[in-house]
């Protein structure tokens, strides 16, 4: 499970479609369908990003986001491909 989180990350990053940091994803405000965020961000970040959602973008807390995108203090990514999102939200419901 872990490891095809990873590789989704990993394709959404290097077509483009994910953004990373909670300044980028205000910043950019593409049309986003997850955005994952780390556990141990901020409860500033956790708040903001909570508030840009609005119920309308899904949220998803991770442990260690960090390792899963491979960069060091990842603490909020953004996905805007649909179908990668659709991918990592259904193998993150699988492993509950």
């Amino acid at each position: 499970m872990r490891n095809k989180i990873i590789s989704y990350l990993g394709f959404a990053q290097k077509s483009g479609n994910a953004v990373i940091g909670m300044d980028n994803i205000l910043k950019k405000r593409r049309a986003y369908n997850l955005i994952l965020i780390c556990n141990s961000a901020s409860d500033r970040l956790k708040k903001e990003m909570s508030r840009f959602a609005e119920g309308k973008i899904t949220l998803i807390a991770v442990d260690d986001l960090a390792e899963l995108t491979n960069r060091n203090g990842c603490k909020a990514i953004g996905i805007t491909e649909p179908n990668l999102a659709s991918a990592i939200i259904e193998q993150f419901r699988g492993s509950v």
